[in-house]
């Protein structure tokens, strides 16, 4: 099968009748700019099923060569089906039934109507199948969230402004022995040591007031923790939650101490042997043996040393994030493996070298290299974002700049830990634009003056809005699971079962009925029914519609049947 670069909607019409099929095809075409294909039968509709993505299929009931209900089993049969349409000349109820039960997405009845209602039934489709394509979106958005989160092998905690725990990763829940789920909502302080928490919290505040990150360190049970807490603001630039980032220094300070208690006994020993030089040549040759012991000891503590820098290299190479260490004059110290295949470079080739000699841009780098100037100068650390062209095209990324002191307690280096952003920037903004179109919708409900009523399929009310409530004087709260029929005690002009019909068969129905309101008084009115497709293609719920009829229109009109 070859591969289209056409973009548009394929719809394929399966119809015996050529001028019907050829009406349909020019109706599609035109309203939705969609690509329409021809099958005359059943087996050359299967081939062009076989022979190319197919959107929406429009099938006809009665077909030469077998029944539209028996391919429309064939195609729903299958996962991700196209949905069908069903087209009939037999507003037959048995076909009706037969076709929704072998998951129809829309029916519509040959008759003089069909150029106005196949085209609704078309739209509701493609309406449902955007609808799905963007929840799978919001979906891969969350695991794409819930993947980052435990990029890290640090502690990672989200918490807002009472401590409360909006997200983490498993390193922080393993650390407090419970599951990722289970720490979401608790308050972060009533799980933590208190002398911890008095300090995350006066730290917290800090961070909440000016918008910079901080960082701390801590004591307990001896567990030595160094901690950084970075602000995230929101829309309107405040901060409205923080990170809370924690690693396990103890090893490391074990070591460092281990390294002090073997230098300062090496210098008594230095002063010991040196002082009794002067008293025999004995002393002396044993101050040698001692030295030459001495200097295999910092020989394997060095090869140790170069040992763990392997080590440390292998570690920061397998994390998500990119990490570069630069020189007080911006020259680069280190590169991480993927940092230096971001660059398009190879780990070791960017070592000694500046940015402007690896033919970066200086729109990008400049205001970087300010910023560690900052880091070198003040000692603090900085973090902010850039957009850097990369092997893979643009990127957006996070940085966080971190000051490295030597002895003299003098910033000697800095390392910048960079982390791509690009998707989630996306997906937050697809998240933010849903959010005010619910919004939105939400508000029109409420503010349109006719009673709309969302009831499922038994008549179960769902949605009751202000309309509904001022027409017929129940609120929600006493609407919502009540039968409606029964509730206001509805007229029909025919029995229900007609309407039932006719609006599983065209998708929708309209006509008068009476209902009667809470106080007792009768209120007529024009009703528009509208079934919803749910998400396996089935008639999930109806729509209700309900516009009152003013009493002089009434009497006008009482001579005249009913729709």
């Amino acid at each position: 099968m070859t591969l289209s670069t056409d973009t548009r909607t394929r719809m394929l019409v399966v119809d015996d009748d050529a001028e019907i099929a050829r009406s349909v095809e020019r109706l599609l075409s035109r309203r939705f700019q969609a690509s329409v294909e021809i099958a005359s039968d059943v087996q050359e509709a299967r081939r062009h099923l076989v022979s190319q993505a197919i959107d929406v299929v429009i099938l006809d009931y009665q077909l030469p060569d077998g029944s539209g209900l028996q391919l429309l089993n064939e195609i729903t049969g299958k996962k991700n089906h196209p949905p069908v349409i069903m087209v009939t000349g037999q507003g037959d109820e048995s076909v009706a039934s037969e076709a929704l039960r072998l998951r129809v997405s829309g029916y519509v009845v040959k008759d003089n109507r069909m150029s106005a209602r196949l085209p609704e039934a078309v739209a509701n489709v493609l309406n449902e199948i955007a609808l799905n394509k963007a929840e799978e979106r919001l979906r891969r958005s969350e695991e794409n969230e819930r993947a980052l989160l435990n990029a890290t092998l640090q502690t990672l905690v989200l918490l807002d402004r009472q401590g409360t725990v909006l997200a983490a990763n498993e390193t922080a829940a393993k650390r407090m022995k419970m599951e990722p789920d289970e720490i979401t909502g608790m308050n972060f302080f009533e799980h933590t040591p208190p002398e911890l928490a008095r300090e995350c919290k006066e730290t917290m505040a800090e961070v909440f007031n000016t918008g910079a990150p901080a960082h701390f360190s801590d004591e307990y049970k001896g567990t030595y923790l160094e901690l950084v807490i970075h602000p995230i603001a929101g829309e309107n630039g405040e901060v409205e939650r923080v990170a809370l980032f924690a690693q396990d220094m103890t090893e490391r300070r074990r070591a460092e101490d281990a390294v002090k208690k073997a230098r300062d006994e090496l210098e008594e020993r230095v002063r010991e042997r040196t002082s009794q030089l002067a008293e025999s040549n004995r002393e002396l040759r044993a101050e040698i043996a001692v030295r030459q012991r001495v200097e295999g000891s910092l020989k394997t503590l060095s090869a140790q040393v170069h040992g763990q820098a392997r080590m440390l290299d292998q570690i920061l190479s397998s994390s998500p994030d990119h990490f570069y260490l630069f020189d007080t004059r911006g020259k680069f110290i280190y590169a991480s493996e993927p940092a230096s295949k971001l660059l398009g470079l190879k780990q070791g080739e960017v070592e000694g070298r500046y940015w402007w000699d690896l033919g970066l841009s200086e729109k990008a780098m400049h205001p970087l290299d300010v910023m560690r100037e900052n880091v070198v100068r003040t000692g603090e650390q900085r973090a902010g974002r850039l957009h850097l062209p990369t092997v893979s095209g643009e990127g957006e990324f996070e940085y966080i700049l971190s000051p490295i002191t030597g002895w003299d307690a003098n910033v000697s280096a800095v390392l910048a830990t960079m982390r791509e952003v690009t998707e989630e920037e996306l997906a937050m903004d697809d998240l933010r634009h849903r959010a005010v179109e619910l919004e939105e919708k939400a508000r029109l409900m409420d503010v349109l003056p006719f009673a709309i009523i969302h009831r499922d399929m038994n008549d179960g009310i769902r949605t009751w809005n202000a309309g509904a409530e001022s027409l017929f004087g129940w609120n929600a709260d006493e609407a919502v699971g009540k039968v409606a029929h029964e509730l206001l005690e509805t007229v029909f002009p025919c029995p229900p079962g007609e309407i039932d019909f006719v609006l599983l068969a065209n998708g929708c129905w309209e006509g008068r009925l009476t209902h009667t309101s809470r106080s007792g008084d009768v209120v007529p009115v024009i009703s528009r029914w509208t079934v919803v497709i749910d998400e396996t293609g089935k008639p999930g719920a109806v729509l209700e519609i309900d516009e009152p009829i003013v009493q002089d229109a009434v009497s006008d009109d009482s001579d005249s049947p009913p729709d």
